[in-house]
C-alpha cells in the first residue's frame, strides 16, 4: 500500500485521523530526508501489499470485518455508523485488553477517544486482498448502508426454477469465518485454524507472486530475520522473486552510506552552530567508515558489474512515471560510492548533492539550510537500513503459522 492517503477530504473527522496516521509514520521512523520514499514504497508494496507500517497483528484483518459484519447485522443506519463502528473498536480494545494482550492494540491509549481507530488503518488493505468487497472510503462505506439495507437481500434466480439464491450484493467476502461469541468482551491475537487458513487463502489469492504470498505458502516463524534477502529459505524462491529482492537489497545498501552521510554532515553543522559538541561528528564517521569498508568494499567488484539499468526497470514498472528526479540523485550518488567508498563523504560534489537534495524534498525547512530547523534536529535522522515493510510481513506470517498449528479449529 503506497504512503498516500486518496480520500482525506471526505470529512472533517478523517481528515483529523488521517492526519494522525501521517504523524504515527514519522514516530515509527520511516524518516525520507533524501526522498527514497517512492522507491522504498514501490518495493514494500510488490512484497508486502495490502500492508502498512501501522500494521500490527494480523489478526486485526479479522477483527475489523466483524465489527462492521456487526454493525450491519444490527443494521445501523448510515447517520449513526460512524459513531457506532468507533464505540464497536472501542469495545474491541477493552476486551484485547481483558484478554491479557497489550502491544499491538491500536488505541490501547486513546481508548473511546481514539482518532485513528484499526479500520482507518486497514481499510484500504482489506480492499486490496478481496476481504473487504466494498470500493471506496470509510465514510462513503458509512453513507451507503441504507441504500445497503434496502438492496440487500435474499434474490430469486432467474430462470424457469424460481428458488431463493444468495444475495446479490456483499460488503465483505462470503468466505469470512464467523466471530468468537463474545469477541467484544474478551479477545486476543491468536488466531484460530480457520482464521489461519481464510487469511493465507485471501492473501495468496489477491497477491500470488508477493513475497507475503510466498511466505504464507511455507509459513514458519523464522526466528531471528531482519530483511526480506535473510529468509533461510529464499534460494528455494522462484526466480522471479529472489531477483527484486536482491534489487532490493542492494539498493538498500547503497543508499544506507548517502543516509550515513547526511547525518556526518547535520552533525558538523550542529557542531559548527555551537549546537552540540563533534562527538555525532566522530560516531556518524566511523559509521560511515564502517559501512563502507565492511560492507561495500567486501563485494564492490558485483557491485561494479551490476547493471542497474535492471533496477530502474523493475521500479519503473512498480511506480511508473514516478522516479526520474529520485533516479539522478541515487545514480549520481552511487556512482561516485563504488568508485571510491571510502572517501565519497568527503567528496565537495557529493556533499552538495546531499544538501541540495535535502532543499528539494523539505524546501525552506531544510535543516542544512535552516539554523531554526538545525536546532530542532534530536541528532538522528532515518539511521536505518531499508527492509522494505519486512516487519509487518513477518508478523503476518508468523501469526498465521501459529494459527495453522492450532487446536482451535471452531467458530465459537
Amino acid at each position: 500500500m503506497t504512503s498516500t492517503f486518496a480520500w482525506l477530504d471526505y470529512s472533517a473527522r478523517e481528515r483529523r485521523a488521517m492526519l494522525e496516521v501521517v504523524d504515527l509514520f514519522r514516530e515509527k521512523g520511516t524518516v525520507d530526508e533524501l526522498g527514497l520514499g517512492v522507491i522504498r514504497d514501490a518495493f514494500a508494496d510488490h512484497f508486502f501489499p495490502g500492508t502498512s507500517t501501522l500494521h500490527s497483528r494480523a489478526r486485526y484483518w479479522l477483527l475489523i470485518p466483524w465489527v462492521y459484519r456487526r454493525l450491519e447485522a444490527e443494521r445501523t443506519p448510515s447517520a449513526k455508523a460512524d459513531e457506532r463502528a468507533r464505540r464497536l473498536q472501542a469495545d474491541l480494545v477493552r476486551a484485547l485488553v481483558t484478554g491479557g494482550e497489550g502491544e499491538g492494540v491500536i488505541g490501547i491509549e486513546a481508548r473511546d477517544k481514539v482518532l485513528r481507530p484499526p479500520a482507518v488503518v486497514y481499510w484500504a488493505g482489506l480492499y486490496r486482498h478481496g476481504i473487504r468487497l466494498v470500493p471506496g472510503s470509510i465514510g462513503r462505506y458509512h453513507a451507503s448502508l441504507d441504500g445497503f439495507y434496502a438492496s440487500a437481500g435474499p434474490r430469486r434466480s432467474e430462470g424457469d426454477d424460481s428458488e431463493l439464491v444468495d444475495v446479490g450484493r456483499r460488503n465483505w467476502d462470503a468466505g469470512l469465518p464467523g466471530p468468537p461469541t463474545d469477541l467484544f468482551e474478551r479477545a486476543d491475537f491468536r488466531m484460530r485454524r480457520e482464521d489461519a487458513e481464510y487469511l493465507r487463502e485471501r492473501m495468496i489469492t489477491s497477491s500470488p507472486e508477493s513475497f507475503l504470498a510466498w511466505g504464507l505458502r511455507r509459513p514458519s516463524r523464522f526466528a531471528k530475520v531482519d530483511a526480506p534477502w535473510m529468509h533461510p529459505d529464499l534460494a528455494a524462491a522462484p526466480n522471479a522473486l529472489r531477483v527484486p529482492v536482491e534489487l532490493a537489497r542492494r539498493f538498500s545498501l547503497l543508499m544506507f552510506g548517502a543516509v550515513l552521510a547526511y547525518n556526518v554532515l547535520m552533525a558538523e553543522a550542529s557542531a559548527a552552530a555551537g549546537l552540540r559538541d563533534d562527538s555525532l561528528v566522530t560516531e556518524y564517521r566511523a559509521a560511515y567508515a564502517g559501512w563502507a569498508a565492511g560492507r561495500i568494499v567486501t563485494e564492490l567488484d558485483a557491485l561494479r558489474r551490476w547493471d542497474r539499468g535492471e533496477l530502474w526497470s523493475f521500479v519503473e514498472r512498480l511506480a511508473p512515471g514516478r522516479i526520474s528526479r529520485t533516479r539522478r540523485f541515487v545514480e549520481q550518488w552511487i556512482a561516485r560510492v563504488l568508485d571510491s567508498p571510502a572517501s565519497a563523504i568527503d567528496d565537495p560534489a557529493m556533499r552538495t548533492l546531499i544538501a541540495d537534495r535535502e532543499r528539494v524534498m523539505k524546501g525552506s525547512l531544510a535543516r542544512l539550510h535552516n539554523h531554526r530547523a538545525l536546532e530542532r534536529w534530536n541528532g538522528r535522522s532515518g539511521v536505518f537500513e531499508l527492509t522494505y515493510r519486512w516487519n509487518e510481513g513477518r508478523t503476518i506470517i508468523r501469526d498465521v503459522a501459529d494459527g495453522l498449528a492450532s487446536t482451535d479449529v471452531g467458530s465459537q
